[in-house]
């Protein structure tokens, strides 16, 4: 079905049951026929007649995929609003667990009756009214509204964490004790992808056992035990969903001597669960231990000196450098 114009080509105020500036797509399969991109440039931006080069409130859809055009829509036009809204974030993908409404916006001069809105996978996203929650793992659904016998329909793709990146807390120092091998910072973990909210979820550490050698071969196999549940914040714009937490990252201090190369890797799994549900692994995240050493006494050159690194951010002190505090 295809939209005829409001203007004749002759006389504005008819239509002449022809096709005239409305515009069709074929996106999926392409050459083949016409999917859901399709709309109409049928008045300019000032409500008179004429094209624009825009888009306008005339849009048409297949919406119940029977191959056959859905009447033209000139009564409202649909948006998806999002409860965690920031900039660069992305309109057509959510986290899980996030949620925000389903809007028609009422076009100007138009009527629109009740509008009932709907989800084409509940499990997905759920509609409650017009509003919309994600679920708790990644999918994609149409979220629709129906008015005035026209659907119109947005896909939402639901995404799950895919990382976390580590800072030096804001107003933080770095840790040092005079004369000894030990360095240490705070660490605030950020979830990513930083284009959508995670804001709805929370995060832990898992288990795992240390990879470790030379000065630090005693501790190999030491096990990093299981971590509590954190809830996640709202966006930090170009950072991520910020973790409500935050971390001691340090080995302690060591003064045993000779100091000898070493290092230590815990390879951490993180996962992320949407209230009590199942959790699920989404990241490693490697803390790294490193000191320094030639093996004899007495103490000189980078002997003793030590790097602690984690979720992409490292602090390095001396054993010589003055003492210092978190």
């Amino acid at each position: 079905m295809l939209c005829d114009d409001p203007y004749h080509a002759t006389d504005p105020t008819n239509q002449e049951g022809k096709n005239n500036s409305c515009y069709l797509c074929m996106n999926k399969i392409a050459g083949t026929q016409n999917d859901d991109c399709y709309r109409c440039d049928v008045k300019k931006a000032d409500g008179t007649p004429g094209k624009d080069g825009k888009n306008d409130d005339c849009y048409g859809y297949d919406t119940d995929s029977d191959g056959t055009k859905d009447s033209c829509c000139p009564t409202f036009r649909l948006e998806l609003e999002f409860d965690n809204d920031f900039q660069g974030r992305s309109r057509s993908s959510a986290g899980v667990g996030e949620s925000g409404e389903i809007v028609a916006i009422q076009a100007d001069g138009q009527t629109m009756g009740a509008v009932t809105y709907t989800t084409s996978d509940a499990t997905c996203v759920a509609v409650s009214g017009d509003d919309w929650t994600a679920g708790d793992r990644a999918c994609s659904a149409q979220l629709c509204a129906e008015a005035n016998g026209c659907k119109q329909c947005k896909t939402l793709k639901i995404v799950e964490p895919s990382g976390v990146t580590i800072e030096k807390e804001a107003g933080t120092g770095v840790w040092h004790v005079h004369n000894t091998g030990s360095v240490g910072f705070k660490g605030r973990p950020y979830i990513t992808a930083a284009n959508v909210s995670f804001a709805n979820i929370e995060v832990r550490e898992g288990a795992v056992a240390a990879v470790a050698n030379g000065y630090f071969a005693s501790y190999n196999g030491l096990m990093h035990a299981v971590g509590g549940w954190v809830n996640v914040l709202p966006v930090v714009v170009g950072k991520g969903s910020k973790v409500d937490g935050v971390d001691t990252i340090s080995m302690g201090a060591f003064t045993t001597t000779p100091f000898s190369a070493g290092s230590l890797s815990w390879p951490i799994p993180w996962e992320f669960r949407v209230g009590t549900g199942t959790p699920k692994q989404f990241a490693v995240v490697t803390h790294l231990s490193v000191i320094e050493g030639d093996g004899a006494n007495p103490v000189n050159g980078n002997d003793g000196r030590c790097t602690q690194s984690k979720g992409g951010h490292t602090e390095t002190k001396s054993y010589g450098d003055a003492a210092s505090s978190y």
